[in-house]
C-alpha cells in the first residue's frame, strides 16, 4: 500500500462483510495508519457514488470480477480495474502470468470494457502495466469461432 500512497481500503465483498472473524484477519494485515472497511457490493456503489470516500485515496478491492460488475451495475463508477492475481485452476485460460480466465470471466469483463472501464493486469503496483480489453475481446472471439 506504501507504493500506492493510499490512506483507505475498501474491501467489497458480500461474504466477507457479514463474516466478523475475515473481517478481523484482513484488518490485521494492513497497517493500523491506513483506514479499513469493509462493505457488501451494494453498499460500496452506494458509498462511491454518494462521495463517502471523495477525500480520500482508496483502494478497492472486489473477490471477484462478478462484484466488480455487480457495483458497477449498481452505480459505482470506475475508470479501471486492475485484475491482480486470478489464479490458474482447471477450465481457465492462462492470458498473462497472473491472470486466467473463464469464458464467463471473459463476458464479464467484455461488459466492463463495452462501458468504458480499462482492464489491466499488473501483480503488484512496480510491475508494468498490461492492458487487458483488446486480450479479453480477442480471447472472446477465439471462443465464439473455435
Amino acid at each position: 500500500m506504501p507504493y500506492t500512497r493510499a490512506d483507505c481500503l475498501v474491501v467489497a465483498n458480500d461474504r466477507v462483510a457479514e463474516d466478523p472473524m475475515e473481517q478481523a484477519i484482513m484488518t490485521m494485515a494492513v497497517p493500523p495508519s491506513i483506514e479499513v472497511e469493509i462493505v457488501k457490493v451494494k453498499e460500496a456503489a452506494i458509498k462511491g457514488e454518494t462521495g463517502a470516500w471523495d477525500d480520500k485515496r482508496v483502494i478497492l478491492l472486489f473477490a471477484n470480477i462478478q462484484d466488480a460488475l455487480a457495483s458497477r451495475r449498481q452505480g459505482l463508477r470506475f475508470d479501471w480495474l486492475n485484475l491482480g492475481n486470478i489464479h490458474c485452476p482447471s477450465g481457465r485460460t492462462q492470458l498473462t502470468c497472473s491472470v486466467c480466465l473463464d469464458d464467463l470471466d471473459l463476458n464479464l469483463l467484455k461488459e466492463l470494457s463495452d462501458n468504458g472501464v480499462m482492464l489491466e493486469a499488473r501483480r503488484v503496483p512496480q510491475d508494468s502495466m498490461c492492458r487487458m480489453n483488446q486480450t479479453v475481446e480477442a480471447n472472446l472471439s477465439q471462443i465464439m469461432n473455435g
